[in-house]
C-alpha cells in the first residue's frame, strides 16, 4: 500500500545526498498537489499550505542550488508534465477505452520528476536502479485509487 514514508525514501535515493535536489522535489511535490487541487476544486484548500507553496514557488525555488543548475532542464519538465495533465483532464473518461487508460497514466506523469533528479544527481546508473521498483510503487497507488472515472468499462 501507498505510504507518504516510502515515496519520501525514493526523493531521498533519487537526491543521493543532496539536500537541495532533495528541498526542489519535496517543493515541486506540493505545488503539483496544490496545482491540482485548486483546478479541480475536488478539496478544500488549506490556506498555510498554499501560503507555504507560494513561499517555495516565489522565494525558496530562486535560492535552491539544484534548481539553479538544472533550470532550464527541470522547467521543461514542468511544462512537459501540465501539458500531460491537461490532456489526462481531456481524455479523463472518454468513449475510447485507450483514451481513458493513457489519461489515468498521463495524469501522474509529474512523478517522473524523480528520476530525472537522480539522473540529474548522478547520471543514468542510479536513475535506472530504482525505476522500476519506483514505477511499481507509483501503479500500486493509482491502483489503489481506483481508475476515478478515467476508464470506461
Amino acid at each position: 500500500m501507498y505510504s507518504k514514508e516510502e515515496h519520501l525514501e525514493y526523493f531521498k535515493l533519487a537526491a543521493n545526498g543532496d539536500d537541495e535536489a532533495y528541498e526542489y522535489l519535496l517543493a515541486m511535490s506540493q505545488i503539483f498537489r496544490l496545482w491540482d487541487d485548486n483546478y479541480d476544486q475536488d478539496k478544500e484548500i488549506d490556506k498555510e499550505f498554499a501560503d507555504t507553496v507560494f513561499q517555495d514557488m516565489n522565494f525558496n525555488l530562486s535560492r535552491n542550488s539544484f534548481y539553479r543548475k538544472h533550470q532550464d532542464v527541470l522547467t521543461s519538465f514542468v511544462f512537459l508534465s501540465w501539458n500531460a495533465w491537461k490532456d489526462s483532464d481531456l481524455w479523463r473518461g472518454d468513449d475510447l477505452k485507450i483514451k481513458g487508460l493513457c489519461a489515468w497514466f498521463l495524469r501522474d506523469f509529474c512523478n517522473e520528476i524523480v528520476p530525472l533528479v537522480a539522473y540529474l544527481t548522478s547520471g543514468p546508473k542510479l536513475a535506472r536502479e530504482f525505476s522500476s521498483d519506483y514505477r511499481f510503487f507509483l501503479l500500486q497507488r493509482l491502483s489503489a485509487n481506483g481508475d476515478d472515472g478515467f476508464i470506461k468499462l
